[in-house]
């Protein structure tokens, strides 16, 4: 086995891939077994290789004579990991009506699925494994929805932003639901932020004719208890305050 210098960031990156990796099916029908071939092995690691800077590339060399397969996982940084082993021989059996070319081809076919899988981890799955996965992810998709949680979570997000995040741990068949999308629907329009108005910027404005920005700011932040650095900081409803404290108590209109 080979490797780079540094493989930190390698290994982070296929940390990640493997995480993402589903298992090969095994599609294709042998002696009495089924299997899942090179293609199907390739496939199925493609993406989460590629979507992580991850790639995977099979030459052949010699040691003594002996014919060689090399496998080499690289990353975008430049970063690799590579095995080398020496193949067995490929002998023709059984009158397959095969060349010796042929019988090779098959047996570095072989070789590559093997040590493709090795190198990043992937596995094998039959149909009853796969179809077991499957009812066990839509099982969580599924799951019972307890509306009155999620309308508790909801209720408790103070701003869009944490509406947002809540509503992307949601699971599927939650967001499809008509009662959980009210309730969200509702929350977004209650956090809704009307902007100040001309109407309030102007009166504002008028009220402190008689002093500068520095002193106009320093002023709305002491009343609001937070820093001000313009009017356009003001919604709506924190002008008509400003407003209100202006006129001893009420906002002239």
């Amino acid at each position: 086995m080979q490797l780079s210098e540094q493989t930190n960031e390698l290994f982070a990156a296929l940390s990640k891939a493997q995480g993402q990796l589903e298992a090969a099916s095994k599609s294709k029908l042998g002696h009495g077994y089924k299997y899942a071939d090179l293609a199907e092995c390739i496939a199925t690691a493609q993406g989460p290789l590629m979507d992580n800077g991850l790639a995977v590339t099979q030459l052949m060399g010699d040691i003594n004579g002996n014919t060689t397969l090399v496998t080499v996982l690289t990353h975008s940084s430049g970063q690799y990991i590579a095995s080398e082993f020496i193949m067995e021989k490929a002998i023709l059996s059984g009158g397959a009506g095969k060349n010796p070319a042929q019988a090779m081809g098959a047996s570095i076919t072989y070789m590559r699925r093997y040590a493709y899988a090795a190198i990043i981890g992937l596995a094998q799955e039959d149909d009853d494994a796969a179809n077991a996965r499957e009812q066990r992810r839509q099982s969580r998709e599924h799951a019972v929805i307890k509306v009155h949680e999620i309308s508790a979570q909801v209720a408790a997000c103070l701003d869009k932003s944490a509406l947002t995040t809540l509503w992307k741990t949601l699971p599927l068949n939650a967001k499809n639901d008509g009662d959980v999308i009210k309730l969200f629907t509702d929350r977004n329009a209650e956090l809704q932020i009307a902007p100040i108005t001309d109407a309030q910027r102007k009166a504002i404005m008028a009220h402190y004719k008689d002093m500068d920005r520095t002193g106009r700011l320093a002023d709305m932040s002491s009343f609001f208890q937070r820093e001000i650095t313009s009017a356009k900081d003001l919604t709506k409803d924190m002008a008509s305050e400003l407003i209100d404290a202006f006129n001893g108590g009420t906002e002239e209109e």
